[in-house]
């Protein structure tokens, strides 16, 4: 199935919206940022310089930027990914416990996935990427070696978190969204016939199993333990895993709907 979501227009238009939204809301924090109070008194009274500050205040620019290039340009949603990596540089090592920097990284990684950008040397890349990572979780050694372990602990803990939340998000969307006219053609399984078609049917519809066995003339304990095989045939699970998997697909049982076996050319004796 082919995908297109991010160039269809109606995406191309969302991302010129958000772009410039963003864009003119972080003219306005820049703004108000110079001139406040505080921001006044610190630029004439005070010599020294906040680095932290300075840096995201450059990076603000730099991304403000950006988004005026993926307004202008909304197919170049790649930079997104360069927003994302560079809050998440200002964060992770001047905010140890903010998990903005934690989400804006894995952001940023989602993006160059989503766009195709980490088709070849997709495991280099990551490695790389979680080196990178790793590296900025070093600077939080100048405040502690316990410190450090502490923060390291909760960034693992974090990581783990959107990780399990990522797979079973991917798997929802594998399973709900992804596919197109949803129909199952069970003849697909050589160990499945038209009875399970009509079985998992009723499933479909709630009905009790008591039902079911009725309508196909068999005992219930016949019948379960035949959806168990066939539940382990479709490697859904259970009854709860096909039902989250194909509770809205049409399910019909078709071998002529079968695509033609792959013809293998018989070998004669003299190209032996």
């Amino acid at each position: 199935m082919e995908h297109k979501f991010f160039y269809t227009k109606y995406a191309l238009r969302c991302f010129r919206i958000i772009s410039v939204i963003y864009a003119l809301f972080l003219v306005f924090t820049e703004v108000m940022h110079f001139f406040t109070r505080t921001s006044v008194i610190n630029i004439i009274k005070d010599a020294t310089i906040n680095y932290s500050d300075l840096f995201t205040r450059i990076v603000n620019f730099i991304v403000i930027v950006l988004f005026i290039i993926i307004a202008v340009f909304p197919k170049k949603i790649g930079l997104l990914s360069c927003t994302a990596f560079f809050y998440s540089f200002t964060i992770i090592p001047f905010e140890p416990r903010n998990y903005m920097g934690l989400l804006m990284y894995v952001l940023g990684i989602s993006i160059l996935l989503a766009r195709g950008l980490m088709k070849n040397h997709k495991k280099t890349k990551l490695i790389i990427l979680g080196c990178v990572y790793f590296a900025l979780l070093l600077t939080h050694l100048r405040f502690g070696f316990h410190n450090f372990i502490n923060y390291f602990v909760i960034n693992a803990g974090g990581i783990l978190v959107l990780a399990l939340a990522i797979f079973f998000f991917h798997g929802y969307y594998l399973n709900t969204i992804m596919f197109e006219g949803k129909k199952l053609n069970l003849a697909l399984y050589p160990k499945l016939n038209e009875r399970d078609c009509r079985i998992l049917q009723g499933i479909q519809k709630r009905e009790k199993y008591s039902v079911i066995a009725n309508n196909e003339g068999i005992t219930e304990g016949t019948l379960k333990n035949r959806l168990h095989e066939v539940y382990n045939i479709l490697e859904c699970g259970d009854k709860q895993g096909f039902l989250s998997y194909y509770e809205d697909w049409e399910l019909l049982f078709d071998p002529s709907l079968l695509p033609p076996p792959t013809e293998i050319p018989e070998i004669k004796e003299e190209d032996a």
